[in-house]
C-alpha cells in the first residue's frame, strides 16, 4: 500500500519541528533543504539512555534467575 502526503502537508510539519528547533531549514535556489539537528536531540538520547541501560540490567538479571532456576 502506497501512503500519499501532499506537499503541504509535509511542508506544515516541517514548519512545526523548525519551530521546536528539531529541525533546519535552508534554501537553495527554489528547493529548500532540511536537516535535522542533533544537539536538539541529545537530551532525547540521554533520556532514551536512561532507560535502556535500566531495562538491559533488568533483563540481564531476569535472564540469569531463569538459567539458574534451570540449571537447579
Amino acid at each position: 500500500m502506497i501512503h500519499r502526503t501532499r506537499r503541504q502537508a509535509v511542508t506544515k510539519h516541517l514548519d512545526i519541528l523548525c519551530n521546536a528547533g528539531l529541525v533546519a531549514t535552508e534554501r537553495q535556489g527554489r528547493e529548500r533543504i532540511s536537516s535535522i539537528s542533533r544537539e536538539a536531540f541529545e537530551p532525547i538520547w540521554d533520556w532514551l539512555n536512561h532507560y535502556d541501560r535500566f531495562w538491559t540490567g533488568k533483563l540481564e538479571d531476569l535472564k540469569e534467575l531463569i538459567e539458574r532456576r534451570e540449571t537447579s
